[in-house]
């Protein structure tokens, strides 16, 4: 799962006044409904509110997005099918000049502003090394605990914060991996 805690951070950076965060996400996703939950959760903390739509297909996010009305914000989940549309609703987005803040690196290299995402070069090596107890070292596969990603990176798209009306602080450019 993706930081969700410390994206809401970052994009309360990125857009400190911001009050409302949209998200779109696939209805027959599950992992997108746990995020959107989580998402829910830790806004609530900040007094940020959520809302949500849904979509069953790729087509529908134009809409989904339109939809939302009036957000500061629009976070993008870990959402298979959202991401695979994500240039519709970067487009949608940069129209409405709402910054988009994506759950992993490929949201932003489709025209999200920044994540501080999932490394998942570096989730294949943690992912490898469990293996590799289990394999080599004979470690038992149901007593092995779940582990989630250690290891998170920024990476950020000065284009498309600029399309989207906003601004990458220079602290969190000199942090981002990817630029």
């Amino acid at each position: 799962i993706a930081p969700i805690s410390d994206q809401v951070d970052l994009l309360k950076e990125l857009v400190p006044d911001a009050k409302t965060i949209g998200v779109v996400y696939a209805s027959g996703e599950v992992n997108s409904q746990v995020q959107v939950d989580e998402l829910t959760s830790v806004s609530g903390e900040s007094d940020i509110d959520v809302k949500s739509q849904t979509v069953t297909s790729v087509t529908e996010i134009p809409q989904a997005v339109q939809a939302l009305g009036d957000v500061d914000a629009i976070y993008v989940p870990t959402d298979n099918m959202v991401v695979s549309g994500i240039a519709s609703l970067i487009n949608v987005a940069n129209e409405k000049q709402i910054p988009v803040i994506g759950a992993e690196a490929g949201t932003v290299e489709g025209g999200a502003a920044a994540t501080l995402g999932i490394d998942y070069e570096q989730l294949g090596r943690q992912t490898g090394e469990m293996a590799l107890r289990i394999l080599q070292d004979g470690e038992e596969p149901a007593s092995t605990p779940v582990e989630s990603a250690k290891e998170f990176t920024y990476v950020v798209n000065p284009e498309a914060a600029e399309a989207q009306g906003i601004e990458i602080p220079e602290a969190i450019l000199e942090e981002a991996e990817t630029v």
